[in-house]
């Protein structure tokens, strides 16, 4: 799936200047992620986001009209926004495309997201974005296996998830 130059700097656009206070380092440029396998998501944040939680879509076409694909961290996976990595394991079998993910507070403002550059995604397509048709998969939440919180002082203890 190709896209135009347009699409691909409005989305750098959007990616530059909607949040001020998350931005995604990862996935971006030459990251694949295949289905089956896992994907990480690292970004860096502000003291503002402390305390608060947020949720990673999968999305895909143009950067302008969006389609989305899946909340990465529903059904209880909402992240602390000031953590800086997470890690999904299992990637549902999308189609193979180029796709680009967005992170911000959950029940925040969409205008306040922040996206990524388009990456790979390799898979057959069993799993569909809309409802399950014949043969097909109905999509399934990878799940999440490590959140990196950030560096903590020296005399604080990390915490767990």
């Amino acid at each position: 799936m190709k896209f135009s130059i347009v699409s691909i700097a409005a989305l750098a656009t959007v990616a530059a200047t909607v949040s001020a206070t998350l931005t995604i380092n990862e996935p971006w440029g030459e990251t694949t992620w295949t289905s089956g396998g896992n994907g990480s998501v690292t970004w860096n944040s502000t003291a503002e986001e402390v305390g608060k939680l947020c949720e990673i879509h999968l999305l895909t076409g143009e950067a302008t009209a969006a389609t989305f694909v899946a909340n990465l961290t529903s059904n209880g996976n909402l992240v602390p926004c000031n953590y800086t990595r997470v890690n999904f394991n299992h990637l549902p079998d999308y189609a193979a495309g180029d796709y680009f993910v967005r992170l911000g507070e959950n029940g925040g403002s969409m205008d306040l997201y922040s996206y990524s550059g388009y990456f790979k995604y390799i898979g057959n397509g069993t799993v569909t974005v809309e409802a399950p048709a014949t043969n097909a998969t109905a999509a399934t939440d990878p799940t999440v296996d490590a959140v990196t919180q950030p560096a903590a002082p020296v005399d604080s203890a990390p915490a767990t998830i």
